[in-house]
């Protein structure tokens, strides 16, 4: 690099050769096989490194905090009984359908527009307090495209018929002409996702503790209830520990639970704020015959305290078959063929149970029953080549219950949903938040970010060790470098370029934790846990304390190797700029996450676009050399303005060997009097990325159900 117009200091070349000499390079021949010998020993020695690690490193988590609490030890957690307040608003709710359908757009076959598929037809049924209703059928029948509907989980579609919540419609009509839940409905389900998604570092205390703090009603609109307390919300968290029998696990890591655990931590979640309605998808899916027992144990006691449970399952034993009252039974297509009382094995005396089992055996060409699994039995009716959905719907108990759902028959079944609470609606909430103010809700998902940080020490501690040894690295290179001559100025510049170029592992790391807990904020914003713009402010506050320190590990480091300007106004600005370039590159690294769909699209595209910004900083290549077409970039490129900033904040009123430093600066394109200027790009940049993150929260559903 030389001063342009200015001889002098500047080597003449007559060849390649001389200024490769000139650099310290070797111009031999055998150089340049020895060089691909090492870079193939280099890829040698990685890859066997790789190898041996494959095949003796294990890395097992193993118990990471508290553990199994022993009988002698002592406790002072609450009795394990339920709040007396919540006992006396526990509102329990029958909920029945009828006609419902479900449609999606899908692409025509020959690429022009669009056409609606429809995943369920006409279905109707109802679920009571008391009671467990099983849905069932063969893959892609529609079961937890059921479940999702009638919970107001679906973020697409269009949904028709009729919901009713104890003789309540659920479903507005819409200015556009579709149907959509009531908001507040959602403050009285609780649903039981298939995976068990948690943010892993939580005790599964914290977890109910968590969930009941933000989804517990704090007050409604009736005047004569009692606030909850937070008294009451750890009465609440040692009830469901109990109920679940989670009392041996509570102060244990979720990443150290096993599945069958892991899956009562889940149902613990939703049943923490008291739901009226509970729907598990596929509870027992994953566990062996023990776990799932234990499962539907639990769902049995949570049956039997009033709440009304709905349940995907797939090809249940009769054990837990028999748990259930009554099922729905899809087949391909979103055919409903059948819904009434569980058929069951008549054992001593008929019942509505064997009787159900009678009515699958008299359709025409039934399936013969051999004594089998009657849930077995039951699935061989979802033949899509059969009419047996065809036949239920001509039956006379199809006909009648639908009539009896939609108010037009006086007939009684075993169970009546209208019976329960028939001119009483659901309570009105003031806000479909449970916590109504933004900075409570900061509050809390900030104390549980915070903790999840803390506990993260391959996330945080790797952060701080490469702050330091990249620092060390440039430092120790550039280390005094040569005094103010041309070189030793010319060294500094290189010294930020590099610097820079380093910040940006600040970038990828900010990534990670928004992928790691997507699946936990797409579930808890569906929950209307908190508001989407308390996440926005948590992610990036929570990275703070983080930041600021591993910016100060590296900065300071090098201020103290490379002997940079030591005037005061010089150090305040290299302090401010770094900290600003740092928060900026965490804001890149969370808005390329957030528009991402998946982390392996944001690891090609984050480093894509950084050897663009790198590339047309004004460093590698000088700005009057960078073609017209691609000069943009260079505009548009934030490393531009913070190599600016970092070189004229250096350079400006140093001499350079012979000639003045501003006269290197100007050289280069580089400006004194830009420094603050390229400070406030460099923040509007920051702005501009974190509106870019909240939008992108806000609008961008990565998680599609």
């Amino acid at each position: 690099m030389c001063i342009r117009d200015s001889p002098q200091d500047c080597p003449s070349f007559t060849d390649g050769i001389s200024q490769l000499e000139y650099y310290g390079y070797s111009t031999s021949e055998s150089t340049k096989w020895f060089a691909l010998l090492k870079l193939v020993g280099f890829l040698g020695f990685f890859l066997t490194v790789t190898v041996l690690l494959f095949h003796y490193k294990r890395y097992d988590l193993g118990p990471t905090s508290g553990g199994v609490r022993r009988p002698d030890e002592s406790t002072d957690e609450v009795v394990a009984t339920k709040p007396e307040c919540l006992r006396k608003q526990h509102m329990q709710v029958a909920l029945s359908f009828s006609d419902l359908t479900y449609d999606v757009p899908i692409p025509n076959q020959d690429g022009t527009g669009t056409r609606q598929l429809r995943l369920l037809r006409q279905c109707f049924g109802f679920f009571v307090p008391g009671t467990a209703t099983c849905l069932m059928g063969s893959s892609g029948a529609g079961k937890t495209t059921l479940m999702d509907v009638i919970a107001g989980l679906k973020t697409g579609g269009v949904v028709g018929g009729d919901i009713w919540v104890n003789h309540e419609p659920l479903l507005e009509l819409q200015d556009d002409g579709t149907l959509v839940q009531k908001p507040t409905f959602r403050r009285y389900v609780g649903y039981v996702e298939q995976s068990d998604i948690h943010v892993e570092t939580q005790t599964v205390r914290e977890a109910l503790g968590f969930a009941a703090a933000t989804r517990l009603p704090y007050v409604t609109q009736a005047p004569d209830e009692e606030p909850v307390t937070d008294q009451d919300r750890e009465q609440m968290v040692a009830y469901i520990l109990d109920l679940l029998d989670l009392d041996c696990c509570a102060d244990l890591r979720i990443s150290a639970l096993d599945s069958q655990q892991k899956k009562r931590c889940t149902m613990g979640v939703e049943l923490v704020i008291d739901p009226s309605i509970l729907f598990l998808d596929e509870p027992t899916s994953g566990l062996d015959s023990i776990g799932a027992l234990t499962i539907m144990k639990c769902i049995q006691k949570v049956v039997a305290s009033g709440v009304t449970v709905v349940c995907t399952i797939h090809q249940p034993s009769e054990t837990l078959f028999n748990y259930f009252d009554n099922l729905l039974l899809l087949k391909k297509g979103g055919h409903q063929v059948y819904f009434g009382p569980c058929p069951k094995r008549r054992l001593d005396q008929p019942t509505i149970f064997s009787h159900a089992l009678d009515f699958f055996q008299g359709l025409r060409d039934a399936p013969v029953w051999q004594s089998n699994n009657p849930a077995d039995y039951i699935l061989e009716f979802c033949n899509p080549a059969a009419d047996f959905d065809v036949q239920y719907r001509g039956s006379v108990i199809s006909q009648r219950l639908h009539s009896w759902i939609v108010g037009t028959d006086s007939c009684r079944p075993p169970i009546q949903p209208h019976s329960y609470f028939a001119k009483n609606p659901l309570p009105e909430y003031p806000s479909e938040y449970a916590v109504q103010g933004q900075c409570d809700q900061v509050a809390l998902v900030g104390k549980r970010a915070a903790r999840d940080f803390w506990r993260s020490p391959d996330y945080n501690a790797v952060r701080m060790i490469v702050a330091v040894t990249t620092g060390v690295f440039l430092g120790t290179m550039y280390l005094m470098p040569a005094g103010d001559t041309i070189v030793g100025c010319q060294n500094r510049i290189s010294s930020f370029f590099l610097a820079l170029t380093m910040g940006i592992s600040g970038m990828l790391q900010a990534m990670n934790p928004i992928f790691s807990q997507r699946a936990v904020h797409f579930r808890e914003r569906k929950s209307k846990s908190y508001r989407e713009s308390v996440y926005f402010a948590v992610l990036f506050i929570v990275e703070v304390p983080y930041v600021l320190v591993a910016t100060n590990l590296h900065m300071w480091i090098l201020f103290l190797l490379i002997d940079y300007n030591t005037a005061d106004s010089r150090i305040s600005f290299y302090v401010i700029f770094f900290i600003a370039y740092n928060c900026y590159q965490t804001a890149f690294g969370q808005f390329i996450a957030t528009v991402s769909p998946t982390n392996v699209i944001a690891s090609m595209v984050a480093p894509g676009i950084t050897v663009l910004f790198v590339l047309t900083a004004g460093f590698m290549i000088l700005p009057s050399e960078i073609p017209t077409y691609w000069k943009w970039l260079y505009w548009v490129s934030p490393l531009h303005y913070a190599l600016e900033g970092f070189a004229a904040n250096e350079i400006s009123g140093r001499t350079c060997g012979n000639i003045p430093g501003d006269t290197l600066l100007d050289s280069l394109d580089l400006d004194y009097d830009n420094r603050w200027r390229n400070l406030v790009i460099l923040c509007g940049y920051f702005v501009l990325l974190r509106l870019g993150t909240y939008l992108a929260l806000k609008f961008v559903e990565h998680v599609k159900r």
